[in-house]
């Protein structure tokens, strides 16, 4: 091979090198980019889902009240009321 053609193949490859590593940090800019964004994403989500979860524990308890029931009232928990009832468990005798 010539000189010439050597030196062109090796602009050709540096130039090809140049481009794929320029890529590589526009992907890496872009990672990082969206990244943050889905972070933000994620707070506003989790403080929105907090915001409802909160809303729907204070009607509960609202409605609780309003019934003359609350967590302290000393109700029991659902394994006294299953025992009361006279249920032992989810199998049937045959």
């Amino acid at each position: 091979m010539s000189k010439k053609k050597k030196n062109q193949i090796g602009k050709i490859f540096t130039i090809t090198g140049l481009l794929l590593f320029a890529a590589a940090l526009a992907l890496s800019a872009y990672n990082l980019w969206d990244g943050y964004r889905a972070e933000q994403s994620r707070e506003k989500l989790l403080e929105e889902y907090r915001d409802k979860n909160q809303n729907i524990s204070d009607e509960g308890k609202q409605a609780d009240e309003s019934d003359g029931l609350s967590a302290e009232s000393g109700d029991g928990d659902a394994g006294d009321r299953i025992r009361r009832s006279g249920r032992r468990g989810m199998h049937r005798s045959a």
